[in-house]
């Protein structure tokens, strides 16, 4: 190593791992970035963005924080150059195959090495595996040029003779939320998000295995196996040691061997006898098919164990290098079949029909290459925690890392996948419809594996704009421009989406777009998914959601913010006044929306401090309307995802998780009404009623009683009006348990009343849970203040009781580091009520109540 060069590599370090005598791997980890064209250039940390850099190095303020982010537009209109060096030994230089893998480039990036351009990049989405062999020296130069992304779809746009919805993010292959969102902030980076590597291999190379389901049915499974593998050539023989003076010849025939997670040899196969395709970098690709047998199903959760089998592909006679696949194996069926109703939409999984409760994920960062694996994990663990067995993720962020699925195969939770693209319409190059396609192979191939997938749909909001938002009339379009811009879009969503699942992962069904049909049409709630925004956007009552049930809701929601401790050290004054704080609220009317629905329900707080507390009981008691309304509804209604679960920055939003992954008080009114057992109280027909649905894995027994408290009277007791025991068995739905006719309860006053329904439990004789009915609105109920007493009985318990009637109990602490096993419940007067408390001293934990809330 000369001098010059020792000196630069001790700046640019790489990382050098030894995957297998056949393979060398080198991680490009040591790179600058710089302005394009300038000469001032800084350490980079890739994976990142050209954002992070700058913050890094104190050139640009932290833009979560107050209003920063809107000082840092300038970032995204500069054009950036990430470089770095590195040497390569004789091994690189004289291999067979020599490959640069980039496994993310964010977006339109052009890659010279030593000075000759190797790639142009356009698509976030994809990975790019570039051949340089023959290009590599001992000491390398490799650069990165990255174009401002509104530069490109500026010059993309130009060439439309129309304008297409929504700016210039209908253009580019890039995440949507970026360009900002009404919970998002605009922070639209580039950079290497994924990591680099150059890749040498002396011999034939295994790169992926995939054992993708076609059918299972008791412990049989009918599977296609997929290997990608590479080398010097197609069919080498292959030498794996000596015999004596001679080299063990191994030939094609028998060339490569699937073993299960024990290591009994499952199948023996020669790439020479199966049909192969060429890949776009150059490898190879076999598949074909075999039945296993003794293995167990996958459950989703709360339905059974999740069962994972992990298998691994070897070389016959080398297990230096191996490439596995760890899947599981279940039946699951959508159903979206013509009804006398309309269409039902909805999931069948390993022959049962299921009820879906869960929510809309988001990106839970704005810079993506920020997104770790901890993070996917927590957010799929809390979601289980909540009952949830789906998540969906939303079309305009990004394809989530590999750790998400795994956590969802592991936890039982399905997965609706959505392709990134949202509420716009799009160009119909035939680049832009190519890129698209080759994303969605990468995606739809590197997902087939998981046993989590349910659903992969097309986009979101698509479609119900076009035909809902009145974008023909803002934006002038003539009759040849429609049929034009339509036609674009079903050559995407209706030809080349479909085409690419159904070819590359046919078990798994494919949905055009979602909504299927907008929320301002009646047959919405007849047939398909339904996006019901009527409560929020339509100004609706919460008591809407009751009437306004479709086949299967995968959005609906409303606001509340974080808790106060969520915004410290985000913004420097929490006040409506400070421009900072109001920075984070991204929708246009999002304030004046909330204080809206609280001037109705709640009545609105008089102090700021208690605007948190009272805009998440308020965001739990309309959603959990909303909650209770679509479980009753069951089956004709068959699944509910509200909007949305987690958040990627500090923000007043919909978010039932803050971006701390702090639980709002919606996570807690979610966890029991998405319980296997729903036992309701609502009215109808001049009726109490108790609707029950039950999608549990074995029969119970329980003691359902409707009743009544009179909360003005300290000394009364609560009354039953209708009880019964019964024995309930899986997939169980009954329209009433017990009822009462509200002619006879003329006499109560509404404002003094609480109608309840409590289930309890014919064994253990212990109460699972309370469900109220309030026959007036919450702030119109006769609340009298409460004498509360709250102490720590354990280092991880509280026991909380009051002399009355107690509605909405809040509980938090100064750090907001708790985690409560309930919170925003009820307490009945001279009842006990036992909580766990994780994460602090049970001391340290304080008390608010709507009972005793001052409010306008």
């Amino acid at each position: 190593m000369n001098t010059v060069f020792r000196t630069l590599v001790s700046v640019l370090v790489f990382t050098m791992q030894v995957a297998s005598a056949q393979e060398q791997i080198l991680t490009l980890s040591d790179w600058t970035y710089k302005k394009s064209g300038s000469k001032d250039s800084r350490k980079a940390v890739v994976p990142g963005c050209v954002h992070l850099d700058l913050m890094r190095d104190g050139l640009v303020k932290d833009p979560l924080k107050n209003n920063n982010a809107a000082a840092q537009k300038w970032i995204s209109e500069t054009a950036w150059t990430y470089e770095t060096r590195f040497r390569c030994d004789s091994i690189f230089i004289t291999a067979a195959e020599q490959l640069l893998q980039f496994d993310g480039l964010d977006t339109y990036a052009k890659v010279y090495l030593n000075d000759s351009l190797i790639l142009s990049a356009d698509n976030m989405f994809r990975s790019w595996s570039v051949s340089v062999s023959g290009k590599l020296k001992q000491e390398n130069h490799l650069r990165i040029e990255f174009t401002p992304t509104i530069n490109v779809a500026a010059d993309l746009a130009k060439q439309l003779p129309y304008t297409l919805p929504e700016g210039l993010r209908s253009f580019t292959r890039k995440a949507q939320y970026v360009y900002g969102w009404d919970w998002a902030p605009e922070l639209n980076s580039c950079g290497i998000w994924k990591p680099v590597r150059l890749k040498a291999n002396q011999r034939i190379r295994l790169y992926d295995l995939t054992i993708r389901q076609a059918s299972f049915r008791l412990d049989t499974a009918n599977v296609l196996v997929s290997l990608q593998y590479g080398g010097v050539q197609r069919f080498p023989k292959l030498s794996y040691g000596k015999v004596g003076d001679k080299p063990e010849v191994v030939d094609a025939k028998e060339l490569f061997e699937l073993r299960d997670e024990s290591g009994r040899l499952l199948h023996r196969f020669s790439v020479d006898t199966l049909a192969h395709t060429v890949e776009a970098d150059g490898t190879y690709r076999v598949e074909f098919p075999l039945q296993f047998t003794g293995f167990q199903a996958w459950h989703m959760s709360g339905h059974g164990i999740q069962h994972l089998h992990r298998f691994s592909c070897t070389l016959q006679g080398d297990r230096s290098q191996a490439v596995s696949c760890t899947t599981g194996f279940r039946s699951l069926e959508f159903i979206n079949q013509t009804d006398s109703l309309g269409a039902a939409f909805g999931f069948r999984v390993n022959g049962r029909d299921v009820f879906i409760r869960g929510a809309n994920l988001v990106p839970p960062d704005p810079f993506p290459s920020r997104i770790g694996d901890a993070e996917c994990e927590v957010l799929v663990r809390k979601a289980r925690e909540a009952n949830f067995n789906m998540l969906r993720v939303w079309g305009g962020g990004i394809y989530l890392p590999e750790s998400f699925y795994n956590a969802c195969d592991q936890n039982g939770i399905l997965v609706w996948q959505d392709f990134m693209s949202a509420c716009s319409m799009v160009p119909g190059d035939s680049n832009f419809r190519e890129s698209f396609r080759q994303e969605a192979i990468e995606h739809v191939r590197r997902l087939s594996k998981h046993p989590c997938m349910a659903l992969w749909c097309g986009n979101n909001e698509n479609d119900e704009g076009w035909h809902n938002w009145g974008w023909q009339r803002q934006y002038g379009y003539t009759p040849e421009d429609s049929a034009r811009i339509w036609n674009d879009y079903l050559k995407v969503f209706h030809q080349i989406l479909p085409e690419v699942v159904q070819a590359h992962d046919p078990r798994i069904s494919y949905w055009p777009s979602s909504p299927s049909i907008g929320w301002g049409r009646p047959e919405s709630m007849m047939k398909g998914d339904s996006h019901y925004w009527g409560v929020w956007w339509g100004m609706e009552p919460f008591a809407t959601y009751r009437r306004k049930t479709g086949r299967f809701m995968s959005e609906y929601g409303f606001q509340s913010m974080p808790e106060a401790s969520s915004w410290k050290n985000w913004v420097d004054t929490l006040s409506f006044k400070a421009t900072g704080f109001r920075a984070h609220q991204k929708h246009p009317r999002g304030f004046e929306t909330i204080d809206e629905y609280l001037r109705i329900h709640f009545g609105t707080p008089v102090r700021f401090i208690d605007y948190p507390y009272m805009s998440q009981l308020q965001q739990a008691y309309g959603l959990d309307v909303a909650f209770a309304a679509h479980r009753s509804a069951y089956p004709n209604c068959r699944g509910t995802l509200f909007w949305q679960w987690n958040d990627c920055w500090p923000a007043v939003s919909w978010s039932a998780i803050d971006h701390l992954e702090r639980p709002k008080l919606l996570v807690h009114a979610a966890r029991q009404a998405f319980d296997s057992l729903f036992v309701g109280v609502s009215e109808r027909d001049g009726q109490l009623v108790t609707p029950l649905h039950f999608d549990g894995k074995t029969e119970v027994s329980l003691n359902i009683r409707l009743m009544f408290l009179n909360i003005a009277d300290s000394l009364a007791s609560p009354v039953i009006l209708d009880e019964r025991r019964l024995r309930v068995r899986p997939d169980t739905a009954i329209a009433s348990v017990v009822s009462y006719p509200l002619a006879l309860l003329r006499n109560l006053k509404s404002a003094e009343t609480v109608y309840y329904v409590e289930v309890e439990d014919n064994f253990t004789f212990r109460i699972l849970y309370r469900r109220f009915h309030l026959p007036v609105l919450p702030r119109e109920l006769l609340l009298l203040k409460p004498e509360i007493s709250l102490h720590a009985y354990d280092d991880q318990t509280l026991l909380m009781v009051s002399d009355r009637f107690t509605y909405g109990v809040y509980l938090y602490e100064p750090s907001g580091k708790a985690e409560y096993s309930d919170n925003g419940f009820n307490l009945m007067p001279g009842e006990i009520k036992r909580i766990t408390v994780k994460g602090v001293d049970p001391a340290s934990v304080k008390w608010k109540t709507y009972n005793t809330m001052e409010r306008k």
